[in-house]
């Protein structure tokens, strides 16, 4: 049982703001690092419950100051919902994500039309805009989650001009580590919001014929799959 929470609420084992990248499993869901947690609870807590307790002299008093911090406060008891409840889970052909208010949402890689990594001082804010979430973002640091997933797919998109069908490993040798994919990323849209796409890019390389097989093969074997199933219904 501790095992699974520390599988479900820790990445790798790590219980640390800075956790090793590039391990984790296609499907797993990442959680916010234990610290973090730790932290928005233990400051919450603090704030909102102990601070009313310290400075009150009566009941009256503490009535009043409790309603009067937790008012106050209400910003950091959105920070725990926030904290506990944010997850995100990369997928073969989409992400999975929860926000605040225990709302899952989902996007396929290739509906992602804008990105954006805002300057924060601690690594970026990652933002990502779909045309399957409307208005709304996710947004995510990627020091805290691995983006890995997501970084590939959208380095392959705009180095080759074309999304891949799904996640296959064997394509995305070439843009090295963590480091040097998130390094690519922010070359692209650091503290500006890119578009997919765009012409700005340039001209699209060629894909090698190595990768083009590749391509082909998983796209055969979705086809194939697709009227198998299109048939059995």
């Amino acid at each position: 049982m501790f095992r699974k929470f520390l599988a479900e609420t820790v990445t790798n084992g790590s219980i640390g703001l800075n956790r090793p990248k590039g391990y984790i499993p296609l499907g797993q869901r990442q959680k916010n690092p234990l610290l973090v947690l730790i932290y928005v609870d233990v400051l919450t807590f603090l704030m909102c419950i102990v601070t009313p307790f310290v400075i009150s002299e009566d009941i009256e008093s503490l009535i009043v100051f409790f309603l009067m911090m937790n008012i106050l406060g209400s910003p950091a008891w959105y920070l725990v919902l926030h904290a506990h409840s944010f997850y995100i889970q990369q997928n073969e052909t989409s992400v999975k994500w929860r926000n605040w208010r225990f709302k899952t949402r989902e996007f396929d890689y290739n509906s992602i039309t804008k990105i954006h990594m805002k300057e924060n001082g601690k690594g970026g804010y990652f933002e990502i805009s779909s045309s399957q979430m409307g208005k709304r973002r996710l947004a995510f640091s990627p020091v805290f989650f691995d983006a890995t997933y997501i970084y590939h797919m959208i380095l392959f998109r705009e180095r080759y001009g074309v999304w891949p069908p799904k996640y296959i490993p064997e394509l995305f040798v070439e843009f090295g580590d963590y480091e040097d994919m998130d390094a690519l990323i922010k070359v692209i849209c650091y503290a500006r919001t890119y578009e997919i796409g765009s012409p700005e890019a340039g001209e699209y390389r060629q894909i090698p014929e190595h990768l083009q097989r590749i391509l082909d093969a998983h796209s055969t074997t979705i086809t194939d799959s697709d009227s198998i199933e299109g048939a059995n219904s």
